[in-house]
């Protein structure tokens, strides 16, 4: 989107963009002209206390505020570091991520189950491996708070999961919670996306996706607090209409909301992407009383 001066004020990355907050940007790289794109992102968080809900300053969202006056021509970034390059680096390829025999077999073989959240060095390889490989979105890096798991049976690895922010404005999704554009953007921290799940394609197993699914949304809460410091309260994901049903969703009782709109995760301005259908799941039952205001997450 091209930003004029004259759209000022405008709710860029989540934030309210002033004519002053401009020329406060422009001063500050004028002020700092050996600083690194990264280093102003950091000193426009400080200034501005800009700040996720763990009290982290929030530069990514800084860079993206950065780049977009940027890129419109209203400030002058330093050169970047390192030049981006378009193409998509991929996770290695080894024995471990291979194509495994395929097994047919009843939930009762695969137990006991084992929830692992990635945390080890190896454990983030594989994960990356296995996904890039078998999930049909192949995986990519993402950016802001993010969990991952494994699950473990004797079997091997038998499921994968992937969580991090929610998507910025999905209009059916928005509406059943009951959300305004203010109750967005204090709250959507509290909406937690499953951006990857997948069962590797050599195992076939009745119940199993439901089963997975239930172990993870019991430990999800917890971890993230853990991790965050700070509790989310619902969960949310988007499933291709083209190539699945979302019957594991169901049947693990998430609740079909409605449908995207082919826009994307940050919304762009027409429809280009499958659409799909919005499930989620709450993680308490006064969620929609959280994501609105009306009480305290402290209360919870």
């Amino acid at each position: 989107m091209q930003i004029r001066e004259q759209d000022l004020p405008l709710r860029l990355v989540g934030r309210t963009v002033k004519p002053e907050d401009l020329e406060f940007l422009r001063s500050l790289i004028a002020a700092n002209p050996g600083a690194t794109r990264a280093q102003l992102a950091y000193e426009v968080c400080r200034l501005w206390s800009w700040n996720k809900p763990n009290d982290t300053p929030k530069v990514i969202s800084a860079k993206q505020l950065l780049l977009k006056l940027h890129d419109s021509g209203l400030l002058e970034l330093p050169a970047p570091m390192h030049p981006h390059v378009n193409h998509r680096k991929i996770p290695l390829r080894t024995a471990a991520g291979e194509p495994c025999p395929k097994i047919k077999v009843a939930l009762c073989e695969l137990l006991p189950l084992q929830l692992q959240r990635v945390v080890t060095q190896p454990d983030k390889n594989l994960w990356r491996e296995l996904i890039d490989r078998y999930h049909y979105l192949g995986h990519n890096k993402g950016v802001g708070a993010q969990i991952r798991y494994l699950v473990h049976s004797p079997q091997g690895v038998v499921a994968l999961f992937g969580f991090g922010a929610s998507a910025w404005h999905v209009k059916d999704r928005d509406r059943w919670i009951g959300w305004n554009e203010e109750h967005r953007y204090q709250f959507r921290h509290l909406v937690v996306n499953n951006s990857r799940f997948l069962i590797p394609p050599w195992i076939k197993c009745h119940n199993l996706a439901s089963k997975v699914l239930s172990l993870v949304v019991h430990a999800i809460a917890k971890d993230w607090q853990d991790v965050y410091n700070y509790t989310p309260v619902l969960l949310e994901t988007y499933v291709d209409q083209g190539r699945f049903w979302g019957t594991s969703y169901k049947a693990a009782n998430w609740k079909l909301v409605g449908l995207t709109q082919g826009r994307g995760k940050k919304g762009p301005q027409r429809a280009v992407l499958p659409l799909k259908s919005i499930y989620v799941y709450p993680l308490t039952k006064d969620f929609r009383l959280i994501l609105t205001g009306k009480k305290s997450l402290t209360c919870h």
